[in-house]
């Protein structure tokens, strides 16, 4: 399938210094002027979970698809893989695929209806890095047949640095001055129902140890992780130094070193590279603009494509995320990073670009998604796991595009209302 190479939302049009990956922590602040609408009405209506048999359809196992077998789902989780003595619902799974649901671990959701359209791609899962408005983020929770929905509160953001310029109707007294009390921060998140707390490495963020007080506060007192933002060099060298758990992004205006790569592999932090939003940005003259790409520059994509495989080959542990921050209008100006397809596309990327194998890829939005993001009730077709899953018509480990192929998909046992549909 052809990519469309899309424009985003120009909040930091008149910012003189470059702009880098993860560009709309700044929504969190504008997004009721940015988005056209905020839709927390549902499209579809919620449904129950039902005993449900899906029969002779073939199995994903982390490594290969089983021969025909019926799952067997009920009160929302897989309770038998050898088939169903008494059910509510027979599905035909003879032909299909079943895979376990997707699980987005970068996202940017702006209402209810951002996440029915996210889960309408076999997501199931979503990570959302930034949370201005808490009461808006929360009402993403808990809503039947849709995507679970985890989250960050305010990212820590350093006073001075391009985040802050990128947001300026952020209040100054939630920035990271050299004298903030990170700690009180960091409670203060989690206090406000973070599930996990976000920071933000780069030039003028939080200093290095203010990281690591806020990465020993997150694990000492609420035993909860912390998702770093680094899109350079130094940046990288911080989340490795600060011992944070999951760092976000991928470096562009360098090559990182095997010591760092040793680094963070052997500190067992794991990484989600979002190389979606720098293709993006890459290959669309108006986002060169934007990104301040210019022709002599040391940022480029093939820095960041070169790092991903690198952090791959060295042993780092990829999850999959990809930046997506679906439709809005700013200055009249229409944009769309569209959430869900674009997973499908970082699925693409670890294979044709990073060199997983498709289903090295597929467990990277899975298995290996909910164990390193401590989410150990899903992420595999196992008795007793969350019934999370996504019946596909083709074979996605003959061409990992095929995950676009979507037939039907369940949510906690109930089936998704909307699919979309696109063969490849």
């Amino acid at each position: 399938m052809q990519k469309t190479y899309i424009r985003l939302f120009l909040l930091a049009l008149q910012l003189p210094e470059i702009a880098t990956a993860c560009l709309f922590h700044a929504a969190g602040a504008t997004e009721v002027d940015a988005y056209k609408t905020i839709n927390n009405e549902r499209r579809s209506l919620p449904t129950e979970a039902e005993r449900t048999a899906i029969q002779d359809v073939r199995v994903f196992d982390g490594s290969k698809f089983s021969l025909p077998q019926t799952v067997c789902l009920d009160g929302g989780y897989i309770v038998n893989l050898n088939g169903c003595h008494t059910s509510s619902e027979m599905i035909n799974g003879t032909g299909k695929f079943l895979i376990p649901g997707l699980i987005e671990s970068h996202t940017h959701l702006n209402d209810v209806q951002s996440l029915e359209s996210i889960t309408s791609y076999g997501v199931t899962t979503v990570h959302q890095m930034n949370c201005r408005n808490t009461t808006r983020c929360d009402s993403m929770k808990n809503q039947p047949g849709l995507a679970s929905f985890f989250r960050a509160g305010m990212s820590a953001v350093g006073s001075g640095s391009m985040h802050e310029k990128q947001d300026p109707t952020r209040p100054k007294d939630t920035l990271i001055y050299p004298d903030t009390n990170v700690t009180q921060f960091t409670e203060w998140q989690f206090r406000n129902g973070s599930d996990f707390h976000k920071i933000t490495a780069e030039a003028n963020g939080p200093s290095l140890e203010q990281q690591i007080e806020m990465v020993q506060t997150a694990h000492s007192q609420y035993q909860r992780q912390t998702m770093t933002h680094a899109s350079s060099i130094m940046a990288y060298q911080q989340a490795a130094g600060s011992l944070t758990d999951g760092i976000q992004h991928i470096p562009d205006d360098g090559i990182l070193d095997a010591s760092t790569i040793r680094k963070i592999r052997d500190q067992n932090q794991f990484v989600t590279p979002t190389l979606n939003v720098f293709e993006y940005a890459y290959k669309d003259p108006v986002l060169q603009l934007f990104f301040g790409i210019e022709p002599g520059s040391n940022r480029s994509l093939e820095n960041a494509e070169t790092n991903s495989r690198l952090l791959y080959q060295g042993g780092v542990t990829i999850v999959a995320g990809t930046d997506a921050v679906g439709s809005m209008s700013v200055n009249g100006t229409e944009a769309t990073v569209p959430f869900g397809l674009t997973l499908h596309y970082e699925l693409q990327n670890f294979v044709n670009i990073v060199g997983m194998s498709p289903a090295e890829a597929i467990n990277a939005a899975t298995r290996v998604a909910a164990k390193w993001q401590r989410i150990p009730d899903r992420g595999s077709i196992e008795v007793g796991k969350r019934a999370d899953l996504v019946m596909l018509n083709s074979n996605p480990l003959l061409n990992i595009s095929n995950t676009l192929d979507i037939e039907k998909s369940w949510v906690a046992g109930v089936e998704v209302s909307y699919i979309t549909k696109l063969s490849t």
